[in-house]
């Protein structure tokens, strides 16, 4: 995705940017959360074991705080004017995605055992 935005960044960087369109945020965000939401699929079945809020489809919440990590992360890179390569921005995004804020900066938080 970085490759993609990085190679249409002026578009991107319009449509994302501080004067941003807020209806192509919104959309975009939502085909984050549907091609995530394939990928877990495809990759676990229909079967996937996700907490869910009340009213809310099986791990919906989850989905679009990755999306809203992803396009938080974009918007900055295309602010900064695209500081660090593409493959290390999504390196950056999937470590926080997957080690959380403290594991992403390498604290750890969890109390020694004795």
């Amino acid at each position: 995705m970085f490759d993609h935005v990085g190679r249409h960044h002026r578009l991107y960087a319009a449509l994302l940017g501080r004067r941003g369109d807020p209806w192509f945020s919104a959309r975009l965000r939502e085909r984050c959360v549907a091609l995530a939401r394939d990928r877990l699929r495809n990759f676990h079945g229909d079967d996937i074991a996700l907490d869910a809020g009340p009213g809310m489809p099986p791990g919906e919440l989850e989905l679009v705080f990755a999306a809203n990590l992803t396009l938080g992360a974009i918007t900055w890179w295309l602010e900064h004017d695209r500081p660090l390569p593409p493959r290390q921005m999504a390196e950056a995004v999937v470590r926080f995605a997957t080690q959380g804020y403290f594991g992403a900066l390498g604290l750890d938080v969890l109390p020694s055992t004795p």
